[in-house]
């Protein structure tokens, strides 16, 4: 299966995840939400893990540098502020107001990826970046 695919994928199961999220968090703090739906999270990854046949501990054997570790740690630091802050914003605020400003997360990523990365930049990206922008201003109104 192709990335495209991947991603339309992502796309509605996060669209669900809000949905059920926002419900749950009527009923429990947010903290216990954050665990239940992480630890869910975990379990499935090492579902896909084990479908594709790597074993976890020979992955990490001492094949990866200290340098990715320590990216990887960046990146669930961000994760985690990112998870914690938006379960927060969706107890507190409408969920059609709050995931959209949540996915704008893909601007920062967009840019990141354009200046560090070495991204081709393209009118369509510089559009879309602009579009969506415009689209959640629309939406929160």
């Amino acid at each position: 299966m192709g990335y495209l695919a991947w991603a339309g994928i992502a796309m509605c199961s996060y669209g669900f995840t809000i949905f059920f999220t926002k419900i749950s968090l009527k009923y429990v703090p947010n903290e216990i939400a954050v665990l239940v739906t992480n630890g869910i999270l975990v379990v499935i990854s090492f579902i896909f893990f084990w479908i594709n046949r790597h074993s976890v501990l020979s992955e990490i054997d001492g094949n990866i540098s200290l340098g990715v570790w320590s990216l990887m740690a960046i990146a669930g630091g961000f994760l985690g502020l990112a998870v914690m802050s938006y379960y927060y914003a969706l107890s507190q605020g409408d969920a059609s107001v709050v995931a959209p400003i949540f996915s704008m997360s893909f601007v920062i990523a967009v840019c990141l990826s354009l200046i560090f990365l070495g991204e081709e930049v393209k009118l369509t990206k510089i559009m879309g970046v602009l579009f969506a922008g415009i689209a959640i201003y629309l939406v929160t109104r």
